[in-house]
């Protein structure tokens, strides 16, 4: 194991009485395991599942969870989050696009996997706190001063 990365292990508890096979149990990423997930390319917010899974949330405020940039200054932070693929194909360790080879459950984070992708692995969510209260004289009006790099 590379010095300074911890190897991640899970119990085989699952307890989601919507998930035809909880009894199973939750399964390891296997050695060599990679995926991504959210779309690079993405503009628009079209109400997919994949797209359910990236979301923000305005610190500081009162406002729920938005699926684009919140249109106010955030005094807390803009917090990006990301929802992780939990269903595994059971077979394949990549994809060429390091994603078919994975697929949500029905619940984005709980649920039923497709039949495509009868195995889970834990529900992995990553977040990221941005701090964006320094810049709140550069809005456009109701638009934020940010983007993405990616455009």
């Amino acid at each position: 194991m590379t010095k300074g990365i911890k190897k991640l292990t899970c119990s085989r508890q699952r307890s989601d009485p919507n998930d035809p096979n909880a009894a199973e149990g939750l399964i390891p990423f296997p050695e060599d395991f990679r995926m991504l997930a959210g779309t690079k390319t993405n503009r628009n917010y079209t109400d997919t599942i994949e797209q359910n899974a990236v979301s923000f949330v305005c610190r500081g405020t009162e406002g729920p969870a938005t699926y684009e940039l919140p249109n106010r200054n955030c005094p807390g932070g803009l917090r990006t989050q990301i929802i992780m693929p939990s269903c595994w194909d059971g077979k394949n360790l990549d994809s060429l696009d390091h994603k078919s080879h994975m697929a949500y459950p029905s619940g984005i984070d709980n649920g039923v996997c497709p039949d495509s992708h009868p195995k889970r692995f834990i529900t992995t969510f990553y977040e990221v706190t941005w701090s964006v209260d320094e810049f709140k004289d550069r809005w456009y009006g109701d638009q934020q001063p940010f983007v993405f790099s990616h455009g």
